[in-house]
């Protein structure tokens, strides 16, 4: 089944949606981003800018619950809100 796809309940779809995510560190310098759906996928990233893992995993941190609901089918409609959520958008440090 795709990451995305719906499943069958009560006879109607329901889609899947993200629904907690982790982010861990990893020393040296290591950051990565576990993803899960309702429906039990799994997907890991890895948001690091060099040298800067912890500002890193701050935002992480801060951004995250905004996605929390969301269909992780709609890829680019994530990022476009991540990216401009807050009032100086397109920075230097999302974008890396």
């Amino acid at each position: 089944k795709a990451l995305g796809s719906t499943s069958v309940h009560g006879g109607r779809p329901e889609a899947d949606v993200i629904a907690k995510w982790e982010v861990f560190k990893v020393p040296p310098r290591w950051v990565f981003l576990r993803i899960e759906t309702k429906n039990g996928y799994v997907g890991w990233g890895e948001p690091n800018l060099e040298g800067w893992s912890d500002t890193v995993i701050a935002a992480v941190r801060e951004m995250m619950p905004s996605v929390v609901g969301q269909d992780p089918a709609r890829i680019q409609y994530i990022w476009q809100k991540l990216h401009r959520q807050k009032f100086y958008s397109a920075g230097g440090g999302e974008s890396s």
